[in-house]
């Protein structure tokens, strides 16, 4: 209005927010580590545990020796990982992966980095109690450690959205149906660890 101005309001989806992280790289892949979960970074220690046999990715040529170490934080303590390379701090856009991709074990949203790379952006609240169950055996071919798995059977997208959400911060990962046809064919595909229905 002339002599009053203007007022633009926004409407931002609330998976849609800006994240202040440390961007590593672990073979080809980078990776985004939030702050609010990273303790600090350490000299190279051998014996770390490796963050791409962690989370199931070709781990990359730098020798182990060398390798740098970041330290998270999480609900049971802090854990030491191995990455072949620290790029540095960033401020980025975190955005939800898309509910076609499902459960992704470790991984809370994607970005785009200021460089125009893609990358994953990590829970290390989910790293940090992968990685305190003990020590991924070499003969592991993917290098992920199992999580618990729960098979949630609902009929209401809102309620199986919710539940999901909480079980997953929980560290659990969430298989789910909509029907018990569809439960079924989930457990013949997807042995589970518990299940969590509706009447």
């Amino acid at each position: 209005s002339p002599g009053r101005g203007t007022t633009l309001t926004l409407d931002l989806p609330l998976l849609l927010s800006l994240l202040e992280g440390l961007v590593v790289q672990v073979g080809s892949s980078l990776l985004v580590l939030p702050h609010s979960g990273l303790a600090g970074t350490d000299p190279p220690d051998s014996k770390a545990c490796s963050l791409a046999r962690l989370v199931g990715l070709p781990e990359g040529t730098t020798d182990a020796e060398v390798a740098p170490i970041v330290r998270l934080r999480g609900r049971h303590g802090e854990v030491a990982l191995r990455v072949d390379r620290i790029i540095g701090p960033a401020e980025v856009v975190r955005r939800p992966i898309g509910a076609h991709l499902g459960r992704v074990p470790f991984v809370e949203g994607a970005t785009i980095l200021p460089t125009g790379e893609p990358a994953l952006i990590l829970d290390p609240r989910e790293l940090v109690e992968a990685a305190s169950r003990g020590p991924i055996a070499e003969d592991q071919p993917s290098g992920r450690c199992s999580p618990r798995r729960i098979l949630l059977v609902d009929d209401s997208p809102t309620l199986r959205a919710t539940l999901q959400r909480d079980l997953c911060q929980e560290g659990f990962d969430v298989v789910l149906a909509e029907d018990g046809q569809g439960a079924l064919d989930r457990l013949a595909a997807f042995p589970c660890h518990a299940i969590v229905s509706d009447v």
